[in-house]
């Protein structure tokens, strides 16, 4: 009986003693261990000590939600992302700008503009001096009344004497009268003492009178002749010499002033 009371005596102060560290090194030995457990598979120990894996929580998705018909219709269409190659973004496009204007060529010296063929203009001939004319007699015939500016000539259908700037040559009706040189027509009117009348210009201020014709010549002002060229024929309509023979009457101005027709006609 007392052998009993020593040994109990012996275990109580193992655990007061050394056995107590012993202990309490093995519980917190096994603490770590648990938690270390506990740390890698994530899972939970029962109040006994056994590890258990805790299940992975899983969670529902979310519910699909579908618009309306009337407000499908109303969604912009989105590319996926499979659709990233053939997707193309509308960008507009911008109007192309007009090109720059070219200023306009301006000739040089070297090069001179290019003219059509029918814009380009026929150049006027040049004009003959008096002295490269050619004249000739509008009709043949003898001189009635000279030229006489200097002294009064008698005119027997007036009865007066005055001056007469130009010359009558004798000549039938109805001769033809002719241009005496080379000229444009610039005139044909009805004078009232010399009848029907025709105007020729034949350039540097010489021009050529032709009056007592027939009532309708054969030319226009504007039209050109040439030396030669029949321009009407000898008629009656002068009145102021109309008691003289048949006749044509001449008259050449130069500068304006009266010139005597025989200076400038070739000798007969």
């Amino acid at each position: 009986m007392r052998k009993d009371n020593n040994g109990a005596r012996k275990s109580g102060d193992f655990l007061a003693g050394k056995g107590f560290y012993i202990v309490l090194f093995a519980c917190i030995a096994i603490i770590g261990v648990s938690a270390w457990i506990l740390a890698a598979t994530g899972g939970t120990t029962d109040p006994i000590g056994e590890v258990m894996t805790q299940a992975p929580i899983q969670q529902e998705p979310p519910p699909r939600v579908t618009p309306p018909p009337n407000e499908q219709h109303r969604l912009p269409q989105l590319p996926t992302m499979g659709d990233a190659d053939t997707f193309s973004p509308h960008v507009p496009e911008e109007p192309p700008e007009p090109p720059p204007e070219e200023p306009p060529s301006v000739p040089t010296m070297a090069e001179e503009p290019e003219v059509r063929e029918d814009e380009a203009e026929t150049p006027p001939p040049r004009q003959r001096t008096i002295e490269e004319l050619t004249f000739v007699w509008p009709v043949l015939g003898n001189i009635e009344m000279p030229f006489s500016v200097d002294m009064p000539i008698y005119h027997r259908t007036l009865a007066v004497w005055r001056t007469h700037p130009g010359i009558d040559i004798a000549a039938a009706i109805g001769t033809r009268v002719l241009a005496i040189a080379d000229g444009t027509v610039v005139d044909v009117f009805e004078d009232d003492m010399l009848g029907t009348t025709v105007v020729i210009d034949h350039g540097n201020y010489l021009q050529s009178i032709y009056a007592n014709l027939a009532r309708t010549p054969v030319v226009s002002p504007g039209d050109n002749v040439a030396m030669g060229a029949v321009i009407g024929a000898v008629g009656d309509t002068a009145i102021g010499e109309i008691r003289e023979v048949a006749h044509l009457h001449l008259e050449m101005t130069l500068n304006g002033e009266p010139a005597n027709p025989e200076d400038f006609l070739p000798n007969r």
